[in-house]
């Protein structure tokens, strides 16, 4: 067990690196940034809280630490470095208070993030399951929540305009409230219900194979679907789709499960729609002004 004196502002590049028999370790709040390979192959530690004036986390800086189960990452952090967190194969739970923060960490790699090993995210001592970004954020860092197996529903707010790469990789999650540019991070075979709150586009392929997809509800700011869009979500029985939109890519709801399509325009604006002679679906077109068969 080792206490750091407060006099302390950084633990250096390797200063524990290989201390098996360290199993604990109190950090002061003068510590600001936490050196690469500070704890390397620390096998012993078992549980880390790291203080709020902590900024920088360096790489490799916990890799090996096999025996950590958790670990509190402070709203100050504001970047960790590559396979910060590799090899910690005991990790269960990361804790931190604030998903805004947390959104705007800069997750070098995956194995930058916790979340790789431990898959449960707490916030204020809470799992999460039903994320809820605030709508303060406006990036969401690459890597964010990769691995949050317990994460099931999230609401990203229209004020996000950028996504880091695999910001949501390997989370189930089945319901969704997000702005169309947030589709291609989300998407997972368990979603089942969408609702786009922004956005123009909804890109190619943006939902194909998304087969348990039962409810999608599209902006009204929304005007092209992309081709293949919907295709392969089997079960998705209707589509509301408004009368925004002025074009419909090939094969948007190829082998969907379309019985209906409700639209809320005219007849006459349904046909001025670009490509739905090609959307190759065979249902009912209900418009503001009776029905359509196609």
């Amino acid at each position: 067990s080792i206490t750091i004196p407060d006099s302390v502002t950084s633990i250096d590049g390797g200063t524990f690196s290989g201390c098996t028999g360290l199993m604990s370790i109190t950090i002061p709040n003068s510590v600001t940034s936490i050196g690469e390979r500070a704890f390397y192959d620390c096998t012993g530690l078992t549980a880390v809280t790291i203080p709020d004036s902590v900024t920088s986390i360096g790489g490799y800086a916990f890799s090996g630490c096999a025996g950590l189960t958790s670990i509190t990452i402070p709203c100050s952090v504001t970047s960790i470095g590559k396979q910060a967190f590799f090899g910690c194969t005991g990790l269960k739970d990361v804790y931190i208070t604030d998903i805004g923060k947390w959104c705007g960490i800069s997750f070098e790699d995956a194995f930058a993030t916790p979340l790789q090993y431990a898959h449960k995210l707490h916030l204020n001592g809470d799992l999460v399951t039903n994320l809820v970004i605030p709508d303060s954020v406006t990036s969401i860092g690459g890597f964010a929540f990769w691995g949050c197996a317990g994460l099931t529903a999230v609401t990203i707010p229209d004020s996000v305009t950028s996504i880091g790469e695999n910001a949501f990789k390997s989370c189930p999650i089945k319901t969704a409230t997000i702005p169309a540019l947030a589709v291609n991070y989300i998407k997972n075979s368990r979603l089942k219900t969408v609702t786009i709150t922004s956005g123009e586009r909804i890109n190619e392929r943006a939902f194909s194979g998304c087969a348990s997809l039962t409810s999608i509800t599209i902006s009204s700011s929304v005007t092209n679907i992309g081709e293949s869009a919907f295709s392969g979500c089997e079960v998705l029985t209707s589509i509301t789709i408004p009368d925004s939109v002025t074009s419909i890519g090939v094969n948007a709801f190829l082998y969907a499960g379309l019985t209906s399509i409700k639209f809320q325009g005219t007849k006459a604006q349904w046909y001025a729609i670009e490509g739905i002679n090609g959307i190759d679906v065979h249902c009912t077109v209900y418009c503001t002004d009776g029905n359509i068969t196609i």
